[in-house]
């Protein structure tokens, strides 16, 4: 049978052979997570930010309210409630790098401003707003199988950096420095960690001005090494001694740099707003 000549049977051959690709490195990674250490869990490495919000709710942490809609009627209601909101990609945005032409294309978080909900049709995308929760500081947590290695970046002192740190002022950068979350908080993070089924990742998370802990996502490949440098955590060797089934160094006790570290998250922020479909 000469396949060039049936295109469409083609097709499907070599969507099954990826298929079957697929499936054979999902079981490597399942036998290779049942007889040694791995660090993340490749079935899980990109989760979906809604379904993470719900679970975080779930074990008790608080988040921003949000609503997802596919109508600027929806988003028009939001602003009219005089709550601020910023909006951010459902899934991970854009991170595109053209080094033929030297310029790079980023999502970030941003605000949302009745001018820009002008500017869109009826029917949009489905969107994804949150309320814009006013900081104290912002959190940047890296997570070792049960241990925290917390960052407090002040982020909100620089208009550029404001509503979404990634922003970086390189001429004037925001100061980062330890944190110390309080246990339950860490407590809460863990069992939503447990529930994933992750060993390792990266939290976003707020403190506001009264010193609530507001959780805002996690990705379990998130970058750490600016973390530990900054904070002086070493997290190379305590990630080599994980592996190597060494009994890692805790996280050291962080100064609160005036922050206040008792209270709890005991409340789970209700939606302002149903989604709409």
């Amino acid at each position: 049978m000469d396949l060039p000549d049936r295109p469409t049977l083609a097709a499907e051959i070599r969507a099954l052979v990826a298929r079957d690709q697929a499936r054979v490195r999902d079981y490597f990674h399942f036998l290779l997570r049942r007889s040694t250490r791995v660090l993340g869990n490749p079935f899980n490495s990109v989760p979906n930010k809604l379904i993470t919000l719900s679970l975080a709710r779930s074990v008790g942490l608080r988040t921003p309210a949000f609503l997802v809609s596919d109508r600027r009627s929806s988003l028009v209601s939001a602003l009219q409630t005089g709550a601020r909101f910023v909006t951010k990609a459902v899934s991970d945005g854009i991170y595109l790098q053209d080094y033929g032409s030297g310029v790079g294309y980023f999502t970030y978080t941003e605000s949302l401003s009745s001018d820009d909900v002008r500017q869109m049709g009826q029917h949009i995308s489905p969107s994804l707003i949150q309320q814009e929760i006013e900081k104290e500081v912002e959190l940047r947590v890296f997570y070792l199988d049960g241990t925290f290695y917390a960052a407090a970046i002040h982020s909100q002192a620089d208009e550029k950096t404001r509503v979404d740190f990634r922003k970086y002022n390189f001429a004037k950068p925001n100061r980062v420095v330890p944190y110390k979350m309080p246990v339950d908080v860490e407590r809460q993070l863990v069992a939503l960690f447990r529930l994933m089924d992750l060993n390792t990742g990266s939290v976003d998370m707020i403190v506001d001005r009264r010193g609530d802990y507001f959780f805002l996502e996690i990705n379990p490949v998130g970058q750490y090494e600016w973390i530990s440098r900054a904070c002086n955590y070493r997290l190379d060797r305590k990630i080599a001694e994980w592996l190597t089934g060494g009994k890692h160094e805790g996280a050291r006790a962080a100064p609160t740099d005036g922050y206040r570290t008792s209270r709890a998250a005991d409340v789970v922020v209700d939606d302002l707003f149903e989604a709409h479909r």
